[in-house]
């Protein structure tokens, strides 16, 4: 029995896969503007530029942001993760999204350092991440269970002498 037999490394190998299009997709849409730009065009496009100085359409930004980068990243990742990972998937989809979102939390810390924001920088787009990996995940593994045909019980009453 040598090592290969005891330790599967068919597993963490997906789920760094899964993992790194988590963090693909969110180096894409967030780090390179993708997120910004279609923000910054549907607002010009409806005259409504100056809205970002109020701090509710800063909110309605950030809620933008979690649902167009870390909400499909997460999915994505789960996608994959889910369509080459079939057990133990509870514990295992975890991994993608964790990993895509270390390598692009440590990519903004040395790009821009540590902000004051951390509560809305660091746990909520992790549970959103966790959330997406979870749905895709599900999404691939989903099983339709048949109903069994139920027994029909039917009362004959035979005419009776």
């Amino acid at each position: 029995m040598g090592l290969s037999e005891k330790i599967n490394l068919r597993i963490p190998l997906h789920a760094f896969i899964g993992g790194f299009i988590c963090f693909g997709i969110i180096f894409l849409s967030k780090d390179l503007g993708l997120v910004w730009m279609f923000v910054d065009w549907l607002l010009k496009s409806s005259n409504c530029i100056g809205a970002l100085i109020f701090e509710e359409a800063r909110i309605g930004y950030y809620l933008i942001t979690l649902g167009l980068t870390y909400l499909p990243s997460g999915f994505l990742g789960g996608l994959y993760a889910g369509y080459k990972i079939k057990d133990n998937l509870k514990v295992n989809l975890i991994f993608p999204g964790f990993i895509g979102f270390a390598f692009s939390a440590s990519l903004e810390y040395f790009y821009m350092g540590l902000r004051a924001d951390y509560m809305m920088g660091l746990l909520i787009p992790i549970l959103v991440i966790f959330s997406g990996t979870y749905l895709g995940g599900y999404t691939i593994n989903w099983r339709v269970e048949e109903k069994l045909e139920e027994e029909k019980i039917s009362l004959l009453f035979k005419g009776g002498n």
